[in-house]
């Protein structure tokens, strides 16, 4: 019998970077590229990095770190990994984790201002953990403009 709950990432092909980590069952890890295609990917990272994989001919690689018999267990690796890894589309879905805005500082200065610009839109001053946080943000904010 095998466990019922994993702990995946998706990795991008041309750097071999972690981009998502994600915890599931079954095919889930197959559902973020098929919300994609169906134009129902909430996060606007995973949908752009996605994007330019297909722009290329190329496609995430899937990788199952570990398997799990309870799912807050997997639920408690997956946060650990994500606090290690820091992978760009994780912070898409964490507005109030403090790496978020790191992540987003690097995504908008680096990837693409359109999804920066996104992103500033779905992360308000109020959701800023400390005023460091929304000094950062408005120094980014005012880059994008």
């Amino acid at each position: 019998m095998t466990a019922k709950w994993y702990v995946y990432f998706l990795i991008d092909p041309r750097d071999n970077q972690i981009f998502y980590i994600g915890k599931g069952t079954g095919n889930r890890m197959f559902k973020h590229v098929a919300n994609v295609k169906a134009g129902k990917e909430p996060n606007p990272i995973k949908r752009e990095i996605i994007q330019e994989l297909w722009d290329e001919d190329k496609e995430p690689k899937y990788q199952i770190n570990a398997y799990f018999w309870d799912e807050k267990a997997a639920y408690a690796h997956e946060s650990k990994l994500i606090r290690e890894y820091e992978p760009m589309a994780n912070g898409a879905r964490r507005e109030q984790d403090k790496s978020f805005l790191r992540l987003f500082c690097r995504y908008a200065t680096t990837r693409s201002p359109e999804i920066g610009r996104e992103l500033l839109n779905t992360f308000p001053d109020r959701l800023m953990p400390t005023e460091h946080h929304r000094r950062l943000r408005n120094a980014v904010a005012e880059v994008l403009t």
